[in-house]
């Protein structure tokens, strides 16, 4: 999924992951695929994470254009439709990569790369 991604202009320049093993061991392999220094670990990356709390830390990490989220849901569809304005669900699949854009206008989905379409 990520070498995919990557053709298609994803470079992070940060990773930001949930601490829970699972979560970790991914962001750990995409940091060492990505070559990304270092993985922060957010609470707020929690299945009962906070999308508004979220989005004031990502604000806070100055720099930085690209960062790559590694967390669970609901966390992970609810901090989409909070980004993009969206009161309903959006179903992210397990694996799935998303490239959201974020301006002073608002956010974008650009794209959503799942497992399946890869394969």
């Amino acid at each position: 999924m990520i070498r995919f991604a990557r053709g298609r202009k994803f470079s992070p320049e940060a990773i930001v992951s949930s601490r829970y093993v699972r979560a970790r061991q991914t962001a750990d392999i995409a940091a060492k695929l990505l070559g990304v220094a270092e993985v922060r670990e957010s609470r707020n990356l929690l299945p009962s994470g906070k999308p508004s709390a979220l989005w004031r830390e990502l604000q806070r990490i100055s720099g930085i254009e690209q960062v790559l989220l590694v967390g669970h849901e609901p966390q992970m569809s609810n901090f989409l439709a909070f980004l993009i304005g969206g009161a309903g669900r959006i179903d992210i699949k397990k694996g799935a990569l998303l490239r959201i854009q974020v301006s002073a206008a608002g956010a974008q989905l650009k794209w959503m790369i799942v497992p399946a379409l890869v394969r």
